[in-house]
C-alpha cells in the first residue's frame, strides 16, 4: 500500500511540474524580445495574443503567428500577401529562445533567430 502511495504521488509531482512550466506562447508575450539574426541583423519583438512586431529604428514588419507546441515551431505569416509562411524550430534554453529556420531559403532571408529578453 505504501508502495502505491509513493507512486501515486510521484506522479502527481510530476504533472505539477508540467502543467505549472510556462508555454513558449505565454512566455513571448510576457516580454519584449532583442532578436539577433545569424545574418547580422538587430531588431526588437513584441507578441501579442496572435501577431508580432519586429521593430527596427527604420521601419517595423509584422507577422501573424502560430505556435504548434507539438512540433515545437513557430510560423510567421505575412497578412495580405501571397508569401509562403516562415517557419522556425523553437528551441528553449535559460534566458533564451531560438528560432532555428526549416530551410535554406529562410536561413538565407531572415537568418536564424536568438530572442532574448529585454527587461
Amino acid at each position: 500500500m505504501k508502495k502505491i502511495f509513493k507512486g501515486f504521488l510521484i506522479l502527481l509531482f510530476t504533472f505539477t511540474l508540467v502543467g505549472c512550466s510556462q508555454s513558449v506562447q505565454d512566455e513571448l508575450q510576457a516580454n519584449t524580445w532583442n532578436v539577433v539574426s545569424s545574418n547580422g541583423e538587430a531588431y526588437t519583438a513584441d507578441f501579442g495574443e496572435s501577431t508580432v512586431t519586429f521593430d527596427t529604428n527604420l521601419f517595423q514588419r509584422g507577422f501573424n503567428y502560430s505556435i504548434d507546441e507539438d512540433e515545437e515551431t513557430i510560423t510567421l505569416d505575412e497578412p495580405d500577401t501571397d508569401e509562403e509562411p516562415i517557419v522556425f524550430i523553437i528551441d528553449r534554453s535559460d534566458n533564451t529562445i531560438t528560432f532555428e529556420a526549416t530551410t535554406e531559403e529562410i536561413r538565407e532571408s531572415y537568418g536564424n533567430l536568438i530572442l532574448s529578453s529585454k527587461s
